[in-house]
């Protein structure tokens, strides 16, 4: 490695402007900005700091909301997916139940619901849409079923050309009825545990 004290003396021979007589006579040797610059430099800085500010003030301080200010949302929204768990409500707070559209020649059933509790505010069955208002504390279970409307018994299946049974689908589904009339045949029962605070 070459020395340093070598490779500098480079440097000494360098050929430098003399500036002592300029300084000596009190020549300006560095040029101010336009006043229009530095007036423009504040304004802008002015216009950061007060966008700053008033960020910060909106950030921090918007509302002045406590804990207790916050509230639950006024509808709770519950499918298919909630049935088996609990949910928790506040008085006066909606639960609205939406479910699939039942199959066919199938409807929604709502079994129960705890009275005391929950009341009945809006039913649309046939859409699979049930929505309650909690009106007191307390604990329940809400039943919905899906229940199919079965007709009088269908007629034997015929034969067909070939020799073999021609069976309809929905005469494995639906029960013999007593007397000719229809029943409805429950499909599947959902439950749905309710705690209202």
């Amino acid at each position: 490695m070459p020395d340093p004290v070598e490779r500098l003396s480079a440097v000494d021979r360098v050929p430098v402007p003399d500036l002592w007589s300029r300084i000596e006579a009190g020549e300006a040797t560095v040029s101010k900005p336009p006043r229009s610059g530095r007036l423009l430099a504040g304004v802008v800085g002015i216009a950061v700091a007060a966008a700053g500010l008033g960020f910060g003030l909106y950030a921090f301080g918007h509302g002045h909301r406590t804990i207790r200010d916050v509230r639950p949302p006024r509808t709770v929204v519950v499918t298919r997916d909630d049935f088996g768990k609990t949910t928790t409500l506040s008085v006066g707070q909606h639960l609205l139940i939406t479910l699939h559209r039942p199959i066919e020649h199938s409807q929604w059933e709502l079994v129960r619901y705890p009275k005391g509790t929950l009341a009945l505010s809006a039913s649309a069955a046939g859409r699979g849409r049930f929505e309650f208002t909690a009106t007191a504390p307390g604990r329940g279970v809400i039943g919905i079923s899906e229940v199919i409307d079965c007709g009088p018994p269908i007629p034997a299946a015929k034969e067909s050309a070939a020799g073999g049974p021609a069976a309809l689908a929905s005469v494995a589904r639906c029960p013999v009825a007593a007397g000719g009339r229809s029943v409805k045949v429950p499909l599947e029962l959902l439950l749905l545990r309710v705690a209202v605070l």
